[in-house]
């Protein structure tokens, strides 16, 4: 990313349930790993369906709107390589 911090990038597919446990839907989750001099940390997971519309769970940490943008923004660079 332009701001110097470099993250790594994990995929994977993700089921979203209804309360009586039927599926409602395909997610692609986005894990990605910031990586520092010390250790690796998470960062953040987002999803996206599969029209690529993004997802925000309700019930995990969320980064600042700014900083999710940009992940955001980069994903999409990576993706069209």
């Amino acid at each position: 990313m332009s701001d110097g911090k470099t993250y790594s990038l994990m995929t994977s597919f993700v089921a979203i349930k209804d309360p009586l446990g039927s599926v409602r839907a395909m997610l692609k989750e986005y894990t990605l790993t910031e990586k520092t001099a010390i250790a690796q940390t998470m960062v953040y997971k987002l999803h996206k369906t599969k029209d690529g519309h993004w997802y925000n769970h309700p019930f995990e940490e969320k980064p600042t709107p700014l900083l999710m943008m940009k992940l955001k923004a980069a994903i999409a660079i990576v993706e069209k390589e």
